[in-house]
């Protein structure tokens, strides 16, 4: 440790950026040296190099809803907006969820409208003018919005074990499960489905062998994804419904959950014959992967990723976010556009986020619980998940030595960057003196456990490897905006 007889051989006191952009690449897998927690890049005025982190949204139960189910798996599995309803299905139930405005609060009322026979898994969801169908890999539903009747398909031509379901030129439009057949309906009738056995009444996936896992629209065509590869697909005026537009894209998808579409790009979790590949987007043209080595050799570590579900929503301050999840591995991703940059969400001690799926429904956003039977309204209004405080983390590298921040309380945190004092001492090759870091000071609470929030600091002599002692400042009491939070004497390394 630093001590008051040293002789410092060199001085050196500046500002840094600490904020960077998001998770960068990494030589070893074990650490991240840039790894960023519940919080994202945000351009900001007052800060020394213009930019800041600011907090993720929290989540509120105040303004959604708490279902009751009984018994177990009360998996929040999917959320859809037809005709400004919403649609839910949590379990094997599907709710239809209403709301109004009433003195600037919202009212959501919501009712059970069927029943489907599965309890986990993905659920596809698609909509026609009047009707809503859905398929859980087993069977498929029909809800009817005019005359609200919510009944199984029970044609005999409607394959059996549809994984995932798509509507365009007003066809409803789903796969015969485990091969690479897709069938369509007749147009605006979800109900009635064609015979397999004539010519144009389905198509195959051609390009390769392969077996079809999902669905999307994109620009007037249909994309389907295999489990290797991509056919574009459009509608004709022919005997066959559709036709096959060459050539196709050689990467499939690992899972129907992760494949996502708002605001004019599609995103989805890619594969191809030789593994899991990158996160792909595309707004039409040839998908792009937005996903670094770093990122992918993680997901490639997770035991089970067919699980993951995502989705795209825009926060608050204009941020286009596609939203990654990994039940079984415990881990959730957040992708920004505008920034670039990839960040890392949690939910309690270090889970993964509790947002299953998501809609935007009257001016709010709200999220579906994906254990537990409840609707959250999820807003950067909030700085806790519905109570559960949130662990907001920065790692940074300075110099040689490598910075763990983090934050636990239900009060707001912003971070605009750091002043550091680096000197070499006759003892040591390096030393790190003092950090002051530049915050949004004064957010305490006045009443509770946060009354003085606290910032934790651990350093890294390893390049991130392992970790010191812990070390805690506080970060100011409401409205002491003129706090400073410093860490000094904090180590050195060894010549």
């Amino acid at each position: 440790m630093v001590t008051e007889n040293m002789e410092y051989m060199a001085n050196s006191e500046q500002f840094y950026d600490i904020i960077g952009s998001g998770s960068k690449k990494a030589e070893y897998s074990e650490f991240n040296p840039s790894l960023t927690v519940n919080l994202f890049q945000v351009n900001d005025s007052t800060a020394f190099f213009k930019k800041a982190l600011f907090p993720t949204p929290g989540l509120s139960i105040d303004d959604g809803i708490i279902f009751n189910i009984g018994g177990e798996n009360n998996i929040g599995r999917r959320l859809h907006l037809f005709k400004n309803k919403v649609y839910a299905v949590i379990k094997d139930q599907v709710y239809l969820i209403t709301g109004s405005v009433v003195n600037g609060e919202i009212k959501l009322t919501h009712a059970v409208i069927g029943n489907i026979n599965t309890q986990v898994g993905y659920v596809g969801i698609a909509h026609n003018n009047t009707q809503i169908m859905l398929v859980d890999g087993v069977d498929g539903w029909i809800f009817d919005v005019t005359t609200s009747s919510f009944s199984k398909i029970v044609d005999p031509n409607f394959p059996t074990k549809p994984s995932d379901v798509v509507t365009l030129a007003n066809r409803f439009i789903t796969n015969q499960g485990e091969s690479n057949i897709s069938y369509y309906s007749a147009q605006g009738d979800g109900t009635t489905w064609f015979d397999p056995g004539t010519f144009g009444n389905f198509f195959p996936m051609g390009s390769e062998p392969d077996i079809v896992v999902g669905y999307a629209t994109l620009n007037g065509k249909l994309l389907v994804f295999g489990q290797d590869s991509t056919e574009s697909w459009f509608p004709t005026q022919g005997t066959q419904a559709f036709k096959q537009q060459l050539p196709s894209i050689e990467a499939g998808c690992v899972a129907p959950g992760t494949i996502a579409k708002a605001f004019g790009v599609l995103v989805w979790l890619s594969k191809t014959t030789n593994g899991t590949g990158s996160i792909l987007a595309t707004t039409g043209g040839e998908p792009k992967p937005i996903s670094d080595n770093t990122l992918e050799r993680v997901i490639d570590s997770y035991a089970n990723i067919e699980d993951a579900r995502a989705y795209i929503y825009k926060n608050e301050i204009g941020h286009i976010m596609y939203v990654i999840n990994f039940t079984t591995a415990n881990a959730s991703w957040m992708y920004d556009f505008d920034a670039n940059a990839w960040y890392k969400l949690e939910s309690g001690e270090k889970n993964r986020h509790l947002a299953n799926d998501y809609v935007y429904y009257l001016s709010r956003h709200y999220v579906l619980d994906y254990k537990e039977p409840k609707l959250y309204e999820l807003s950067t209004r909030y700085y806790d998940d519905a109570g559960i405080a949130i662990r907001r983390s920065r790692i940074f590298q300075l110099d040689k030595f490598v910075i763990e921040l983090e934050h636990y309380n239900k009060t707001p945190f912003v971070l605009l960057g750091a002043e550091a004092n680096i000197t070499q001492a006759a003892f040591y090759k390096i030393v790190l003196n003092k950090i002051r870091f530049y915050l949004k000071q004064g957010t305490g609470t006045a009443i509770g456990n946060d009354i003085e929030p606290i910032l934790f600091l651990r350093v890294s002599k390893d390049g991130g490897i392992s970790y010191g002692n812990q070390l805690q400042q506080r970060i100011g009491s409401i409205g002491n905006r003129i706090y400073d939070t410093i860490f000094t004497k904090i180590g050195g390394l060894s010549p």
